[in-house]
């Protein structure tokens, strides 16, 4: 179960943080040991995490992965009438930043370089990878809509109930 949602910027400045209360188990559950943890300690693991973040965005594109490293779009223009090679796809899904007894963290960074950060605590019942993807998605979702929104400035600290709505109903297990 999701313990910490973090929304990173461009800067690596936060743009929105939220983490379960202490003692909050979501949904009933029994609380383990990392639901104790304060919020400046769930913030020195996302901060970390954005470094691992930078370091395999930088290797994705020192090894020609344009996907990842943001180094042009991937397409080559056609010339006399050659087949146009395939344009690489880009898997916005980090996957496993760091590990630890207690805690996974995993990373997501959009076209827009806006990275999201969830920390999970390891439970009885381990996550699939595609619970996690399902996560990001409902983040990235979430997010694609409050930038739709005209009164949102862009770069700035995200305080919108629908946004927050979503995020909580990822740390409840929902």
């Amino acid at each position: 179960m999701a313990v910490c949602v973090s929304v990173i910027g461009k800067d690596n400045g936060p743009l929105f943080f939220k983490c379960r209360k202490r003692g909050d188990g979501g949904g009933g559950l029994q609380s383990s040991s990392t639901s104790s943890m304060s919020d400046l300690e769930y913030s020195f693991i996302v901060s970390s995490a954005l470094d691992i973040v930078e370091e395999r965005v930088q290797v994705g594109h020192h090894k020609g992965n344009p996907a990842l490293g943001g180094g042009g779009t991937g397409l080559t223009p056609s010339t006399g009438g050659g087949d146009v090679p395939p344009v690489p796809s880009r898997d916005l899904y980090l996957g496993t930043l760091t590990a630890q007894e207690d805690y996974r963290v995993y990373g997501y960074m959009t076209n827009t370089k806006i990275k999201f950060v969830i920390i999970v605590e390891e439970g009885s019942v381990p996550l699939r990878e595609n619970d996690i993807r399902m996560m990001f998605r409902k983040v990235h979702t979430a997010f694609c809509d409050l930038m739709s929104n005209p009164f949102y400035q862009p770069g700035t600290e995200i305080h919108s109930k629908r946004f927050e709505g979503v995020v909580n109903s990822i740390l409840v297990g929902q």
